[in-house]
């Protein structure tokens, strides 16, 4: 698969645990376009005492990455985001308006803790919505509420939010117990979008391609060409989505 879209990556430089340096980051580069990546939503962790790099520089950063990615061959385009803690910090920023969200669509992109509730995932997911914002739960199959019971996704969804998983648990890439319950996600239609949220060369590198090629194989074409463009290109065309 060919000409896929990355919405979930730790790709800027010096701004969280992702790419350290600017040479790490045009290396990623290179990897997403091996992989058949055309457009990347950098989404760069925001949460309050952990990254809080000023987001004049996270803009610097991008802005940097951004030429960059447009001299390649074929060219990369490259989307500004955001990965969102769920904090008390994010609760204020969806009540004033001021969330990013990915590229320029209303889809906000929000993570969680271990610690974290299901009613606490609600709670947020319901905040969200009724701001406006389409929200986007973050590698949901970590959770430990999740892999507890896969029906609060069926509330979450059913509440508003979109489901994005790893493409390394999809793969197997962290222990096969996430690789299971990322099939068993996938084979109950649990699943919206699949991102690699890569991070370094050497640490969860980019595998968007290998795992579309992966899914087609298990779950055939109509439904990878759903998770990996058809959904994609919904949230790019600032539509809301179903």
């Amino acid at each position: 698969m060919d000409q896929l879209t990355e919405l979930h990556c730790h790709i800027l430089p010096y701004v969280d645990d992702g790419a350290q340096n600017l040479e790490e980051a045009n290396e990623l580069l290179l990897l997403q376009q091996e992989q058949g990546v055309t457009t990347i939503v950098a989404t760069p962790h925001r949460r309050t005492h952990m990254f809080e790099t000023p987001q004049e520089d996270v803009c610097r950063q991008f802005e940097r990455l951004k030429e960059f990615a447009a001299q390649m061959t074929p060219p990369i385009q490259l989307l500004f985001g955001c990965e969102n803690f769920c904090d008390t910090a994010l609760e204020q920023r969806l009540r004033e308006q001021s969330v990013v969200c990915m590229g320029d669509s209303s889809f906000v992109l929000i993570e969680f803790s271990g610690r974290h509730s299901a009613k606490e995932l609600l709670a947020y997911t319901s905040l969200a919505v009724s701001e406006g914002y389409r929200p986007v739960i973050a590698h949901a199959e970590r959770y430990p509420c999740v892999q507890e019971n896969s029906e609060l996704l069926e509330a979450l969804i059913d509440a508003g939010a979109w489901i994005q998983i790893n493409a390394g648990s999809v793969l197997g890439e962290d222990g096969l117990r996430q690789k299971w319950l990322c099939g068993r996600l996938m084979k109950q239609n649990l699943v919206h979008l699949i991102a690699s949220d890569c991070h370094h060369m050497d640490m969860r590198r980019p595998n968007l391609g290998t795992c579309a090629a992966y899914v087609e194989r298990k779950m055939g074409k109509a439904y990878a060409e759903r998770i990996f463009y058809e959904n994609p290109a919904l949230i790019l065309s600032g539509k809301t989505g179903e």
